[in-house]
């Protein structure tokens, strides 16, 4: 693994990748679960394929619930660690969401996202709720994965979100409103950060979690 990181570190500064190049240097040194997320993330930042990622992952994550605990704690720390959050995609989510579930977020909803070419994916929405206040979402993050596979395909975490309107409640809430601090990374390629944007939970797309692989993966 040292080669192939020295490897990737050698081509990532000849192509001008400074943040991999600098990320892949640290991990050939440095054998942390935290740098590997760098890496992986820094990898998926690039633009490199999942074939690409590959190698790495299937190594860094054999251990699948540590390593997406290990990017749960950083994403629910800071508001902009995409690398964090780029590093659980082609996880599955029988191994992802009980692990933000331990953390004390509650699912809001699941939501069928239609694709023409991509697969259709199913999208749960988890977030801390204040009873005191439950138009204020906090740390809100978007896990969508493959509905036939479970693997995740799309990924992204806000600051926080007010709902201006909502109806229903957990698992089934929907409503409208806007966040702040969103960023989002998608397989096979795909990587935003907005300062603000809206956000919706649209009832005409919601799904049971028991018709998805929530409940089949025993949540």
């Amino acid at each position: 693994m040292q080669k192939k990181l020295i490897k990737l570190a050698e081509e990532s500064a000849d192509k001008g990748r400074w943040a991999l190049a600098a990320a892949a240097t640290r991990a050939s040194v440095s054998d942390t679960v935290d740098d590997h997320i760098n890496v992986l993330g820094a990898m998926h930042e690039a633009g490199l394929l999942k074939n690409s990622l590959a190698p790495f992952a299937k190594v860094w994550r054999a251990d699948a619930p540590t390593f997406a605990a290990a990017c749960a704690t950083r994403l629910d720390k800071g508001d902009a660690d995409y690398w964090a959050l780029a590093a659980l995609l082609g996880m599955g989510v029988a191994d992802v969401a009980p692990v933000f579930i331990g953390m004390g977020f509650e699912l809001l909803a699941i939501a069928r996202i239609p694709a023409f070419k991509d697969p259709e994916l199913h999208v749960a929405t988890l977030a801390r709720c204040q009873a005191a206040s439950p138009e204020v979402l906090t740390a809100p993050v978007d896990l969508g994965w493959n509905a036939k596979t479970g693997e995740l395909l799309d990924v992204s975490r806000w600051r926080a979100i007010v709902l201006e309107e909502h109806t229903g409640a957990p698992p089934q809430l929907s409503g409208s409103g806007f966040g702040s601090y969103y960023m989002r990374a998608k397989l096979p390629f795909g990587c935003w950060r907005l300062l603000h944007d809206k956000f919706s939970l649209d009832a005409n797309a919601a799904v049971l979690p028991e018709a998805t692989l929530w409940k089949e993966e025993g949540r």
